[in-house]
């Protein structure tokens, strides 16, 4: 990544974007935007494969980037019921005519759990997710009053967003970052309380020091 951009220290914001899709559908969307005749792919050849196969997934995607960059912090920014997420689901889901049409919050957060999950084998890896339905915050003003609790903030004990994201990116020596989440800490998705969203999971608990 350094050698395509040309940086010393850099760090990666993906701010409200994880790919929950309905059943059978992700696959076949990212094949219908062209995604297997893009430049980034022809250096990626079992990408490529797997693209041109018909089972490449976002998070395929991700996990290939995350390895393969092993010295640049990824901090995913995120709400637990993301509105906006929902709705593309819903809408996917629709233009597939595919059975599960609906998703509700609850099943949204235990999803996005199950992909930041596979994410968080790489050291390189941390969360904040926002008690809340707020799609995006880097491009508005809850960047600044956004904290674990609400996207508006409130809580005086609680980390805000933009000073979490203040120490990236990471020069040697420069300090730490650690995931943020708000809630009791569960260990297995199997256990998550019913119908509830105020739960952590503890597998997401990594932190980047420099």
């Amino acid at each position: 990544m350094d050698e395509a951009y040309g940086f010393d220290d850099a760090a990666v914001v993906p701010d409200s974007y994880a790919g929950v899709f309905p059943p059978g559908s992700q696959s076949q969307t990212i094949i219908d935007y062209g995604a297997c005749n893009v430049q980034a792919l022809e250096n990626a050849p079992e990408l490529k494969q797997s693209c041109q196969d018909g089972t490449i997934t976002l998070q395929e995607m991700t996990a290939y980037t995350l390895e393969n960059n092993p010295g640049t912090p990824v901090a995913f920014l995120n709400s637990k019921t993301d509105q906006v997420q929902i709705e593309y689901y819903i809408a996917i889901a629709n233009s597939f005519k595919n059975d599960t049409d609906i998703i509700t919050p609850e099943e949204y957060y235990n999803e996005l759990n199950e992909i930041f999950e596979g994410y968080s084998k790489y050291d390189n890896v941390v969360e904040f997710l926002v008690q809340s339905s707020q799609h995006c915050y880097t491009n508005n003003n809850h960047l600044w009053t956004a904290d674990t609790s609400s996207k508006d903030g409130g809580d005086e004990g609680e980390k805000k967003m933009l000073e979490w994201l203040s120490v990236l990116p990471m020069k040697e020596g420069g300090g730490s970052i650690s995931t943020e989440c708000r809630g009791d800490k569960i260990d297995d998705l199997k256990d998550r309380p019913k119908l509830e969203t105020t739960y952590c999971l503890s597998a997401l608990d990594n932190e980047i020091d420099k």
